[in-house]
């Protein structure tokens, strides 16, 4: 087992003391502070003595006792390395209790709200020095992580806070709207409108680009019967031949007649008045052929009495 002089071991540590402290000066109503970031024992010490207070009380005394710890000059006045105050032959006080029970108990709450607030940038600092020149491999949080902790930590602090100082914190950073409620509603109508007026728009086009319904084209009227016009002359030489021919099986040859133009115009017209006539009785032959044939009432035989009245030609059966 090796030892080491005592010498050695603290000309060799002499840099590694006090690793990690940071000063800061700032000056309130005159009166020059330097304070600096806390050890672990010290801030050990802060939540031992805060340990029995509720609300408003621990809060304040979280601060102030931070700040007097924190305290290493004051006006001038060095600090560094005292830790008992000789407060008269018989009474020795430490210097934290001292600088807490008559100074920082004698201030007022925005003096010490805003000295509390230099000794967060202070606590920055460190953490700032501290991390200069170091590589982590692993970093402590992604900044996802950050930003949601800083978020939900912001949440949390947000209900103990009064809603003006809330809008105006979120202003400064550029989180809050500065439009008032009736300039919100004008804009929230104004929105109303031009979206119905969109609509109205989108409808118009629609009933532009679909086609109206087209109207039934109306059906077209029948056509009247063309009337046939038959050559007088033809028609003459087949009634003729049609009465002059026998009764017997099978069509009766057509027997075309000659053209009315290679006849006198006298036989034309005998023809034509002829064929006219044929045609009448033809179509009338026709028409008593499709008619049911009616009884003639004077050779109608009764063979019973009469429905009404007496009929004078009844005999009675013998």
């Amino acid at each position: 087992m090796s030892t080491i002089p005592v010498k050695t071991l603290k000309d060799a540590l002499s840099k590694a003391r006090n690793v990690g402290l940071v000063e800061e000066a700032f000056s309130l109503e005159g009166c020059d502070f330097v304070i600096r970031n806390l050890r672990p024992a010290e801030y050990a010490a802060v939540m031992q003595d805060c340990a029995e207070l509720e609300e408003l009380a621990y809060l304040n005394h979280y601060q102030m006792s931070h700040l007097a710890r924190a305290i290493v000059e004051i006006d001038g006045v060095d600090l560094r390395g005292v830790t008992i105050v000789q407060v008269d032959e018989r009474t020795k006080m430490e210097l934290h209790q001292y600088l807490l029970d008559n100074v920082i108990s004698t201030w007022s709450k925005e003096f010490l709200y805003t000295a509390f607030r230099k000794f967060g940038d202070v606590v920055e600092l460190a953490e700032r020095k501290a991390r200069e020149g170091v590589t982590f491999i692993l970093p402590d949080e992604t900044d996802s992580e950050k930003y949601r902790r800083l978020l939900t930590e912001a949440k949390s602090v947000e209900g103990e806070l009064p809603d003006t100082l809330v809008k105006a914190i979120l202003d400064e950073v550029g989180f809050a709207s500065k439009s008032s409620q009736q300039e919100l509603q004008s804009v929230e109508q104004s929105g109303l409108a031009e979206f119905a007026k969109e609509q109205m728009a989108e409808l118009a086009e629609a009933e532009v680009e679909t086609p109206a319904e087209e109207e039934p084209e109306p059906a077209p009227e029948p056509e009247a019967p063309k009337r046939v016009i038959r050559d007088p002359h033809a028609t003459l030489q087949a009634a003729i031949a049609k009465r002059q021919q026998p009764q017997q099986a099978g069509p009766a040859p057509v027997v075309e007649p000659p053209p009315a133009s290679q006849l006198p115009a006298a036989e034309v017209s005998t023809r034509a008045a002829l064929i006219a006539a044929l045609e009448r009785e033809e179509e009338t032959l026709e028409i008593d052929a499709r008619a049911p044939a009616k009884p003639d009432p004077k050779h109608v035989r009764v063979d019973g009495p009469p429905s009404a009245g007496i009929n004078p030609r009844y005999r009675a059966p013998r």
